[in-house]
């Protein structure tokens, strides 16, 4: 019976990978190629979705679908990038990518298929940290109207030309309107909006914050990005069928166990689907890939983890707000760089850790472990940190389990 279901299960999986392998070699079409790649987003994340609330008690909200989305998207790039390293890069390769995604998916739809009992979330509409604000709607206006002035002034000021630093062509404007944009949003934080709309507007502040970059520039900033660019092209044009996607030249099959190498697997991995699947420039994929990923996920990530640590929504929000003001995130946000991507993933996997330590299952810890496991293929250090906080954790579980122990001996 479960054969069954998983050989039924299956069959969506089979038909995006054949459309892949199909638009990659004969059909070659930008459209269909979205068509495809979206349609696989939607239908793998669901069971992802289903997965994360059953076995992490996560809530039926659309920003864990978001993150099902994400997590879907990355275990896309790391299958590439593992096949990529055990054989090589073909049209054939990538859709057997699709492939082995799509049967991991299956067996989640079927382990997922019993009733799932989500815990209901707690409402903290009783918890405020400041006194609400009377006025939401004009504040929300104001806040819209001053977002889409910064796009405005920041896609107006665009430079073709190669120049040092973006303020060279943005307008001195758009500092003094995100200023207003950044306040007006604190204090909405504050208001009656609803967690789910602050969260929106998180993101799309967020957009506009990383949208510094990519918007000023026809190009790209930093040499990092160029020397990816002659990997990815040379992936494309010259290796695509007798190299790695992260080495521009043939090498031995031990000579793949370099971790400087690894650290590319994922990144250039995903950048060879969106370019043969959707026909995207490698220009436009390390212009807007991280940008566009980091503005969303980043934020519903902190989110979920001050919610795990036990915090109310608005000091959630609170936190979220905060993290654009450091210069580091600001930069690490608007980069195309596989650091900043396997950021994102290892925050993703401490946020499963804390919930696993709240709900504890084994089926949840292993599929911690796999995952953490794939980061081996992004950033190296990445996969060192999982390594760390992993067995932190474990520590402060075992010393937490003594005590309790200790005091029921002595009871």
């Amino acid at each position: 019976m479960w054969i069954k279901s998983f050989i039924k299960n299956s069959v969506p999986a089979v038909i995006f990978a054949s459309l892949v392998y199909f638009n990659v070699v004969l059909l070659r079409s930008a459209f269909f190629g979205w068509v495809i790649l979206v349609g696989f987003f939607i239908w793998a994340s669901r069971p992802v979705h289903i997965f994360l609330i059953k076995f992490f008690n996560f809530s039926p909200a659309l920003r864990i679908r978001i993150l099902a989305i994400f997590l879907v998207l990355a275990v896309v790039g790391f299958v590439a990038g593992i096949l990529s390293w055990v054989y090589k890069m073909t049209p054939l390769v990538l859709s057997i990518a699709f492939l082995v995604v799509g049967l991991v998916v299956s067996c989640l739809k079927n382990l997922t298929s019993e009733t799932v009992d989500v815990l209901p979330e707690i409402e903290d509409n009783h918890k405020q940290v400041l006194e609400e604000m009377p006025s939401a709607k004009v504040g929300l206006v104001l806040y819209l109207v001053l977002v889409f002035t910064g796009f405005y002034f920041l896609n107006s000021s665009q430079a073709e030309a190669s120049i040092l630093t973006p303020w060279q062509t943005i307008s001195a404007s758009y500092i003094y309107i995100f200023f207003a944009a950044t306040l007006v949003l604190g204090c909405l934080i504050f208001s009656k909006l609803k967690s789910g709309t602050l969260l929106f507007l998180l993101i799309l502040h967020a957009l506009l914050l990383h949208a510094y970059l990519p918007l000023s520039l026809s190009l790209f900033y930093g040499a990092d990005g160029w020397r990816h660019l002659a990997i990815e092209n040379s992936m494309l044009f010259e290796n695509i069928e007798k190299t790695l996607t992260f080495s521009a030249v043939p090498i031995s099959f031990w000579q793949r166990f370099n971790f400087g190498s690894l650290a590319y697997a994922q990144f250039n991995s995903l950048a060879l689907i969106f370019k043969l699947v959707c026909q995207t420039d490698f220009i436009m994929y390390l212009r807007y890939f991280i940008p566009i990923i980091w503005s969303v996920v980043f934020p519903i990530l902190l989110f979920e983890i001050a919610r795990a640590f036990g915090w109310d929504k608005k000091r959630a929000l609170l936190f979220v707000w905060f993290s654009a003001l450091p210069f580091a995130l600001q930069v690490s946000g608007s980069f195309s760089l596989p650091a900043n991507l396997s950021l994102l993933f290892w925050l993703f996997i401490l946020l499963l850790q804390l919930k696993n330590r709240q709900n504890y299952n084994l089926t949840g810890l292993l599929s911690i472990i796999i995952l953490g496991l794939f980061s081996l293929f992004g950033h190296s250090l990445y996969f060192i940190l999982f390594c760390l906080n992993f067995v932190l954790l474990k520590v402060l579980d075992w010393k937490k389990n003594n005590k309790l122990l200790n005091r029921i001996k002595i009871s």
